[in-house]
């Protein structure tokens, strides 16, 4: 049985979050610096960029949410997260998700799971 605090769980999830939150505003500025002046017609591109401003609007709103929830949640109240963190296939993330791991600041990764497209 792998039990956590839910709190804690909530917490690196929330942590997780806004640093997907930030890794998708730097590609939303990448994106626009680069490309935004000779593709400021095309719908699709406009599009793309404005997803991409809406996901980083949305992680960031998440993280900030579930923040809330960890500090409100009851400190007494676990989870067997065993099962869940079986799901998880990168490494680090795992690693960061699983019960007894010191809440840090998530660093860029560097377990060498890549997916190329």
């Amino acid at each position: 049985m792998t039990t956590t605090p839910l709190s804690d769980l909530v917490a690196r999830l929330a942590d997780e979050l806004k640093v997907l939150s930030k890794v998708t505003e730097d590609m939303h500025q990448i994106v626009c610096d680069d490309c935004a002046r000779e593709h400021l017609h095309n719908q699709d591109f406009v599009r793309a960029v404005q997803s991409i401003d809406h996901t980083t609007q949305i992680l960031d709103n998440l993280s900030e949410f579930l923040g809330l929830v960890a500090k409100d949640t009851p400190e007494d109240w676990s989870l067997d997260v065993g099962h869940a963190l079986d799901t998880v296939r990168l490494a680090a993330l795992k690693s960061r998700l699983a019960p007894n791991h010191a809440l840090v600041v998530w660093e860029k990764d560097e377990s060498g799971d890549v997916d190329l497209f």
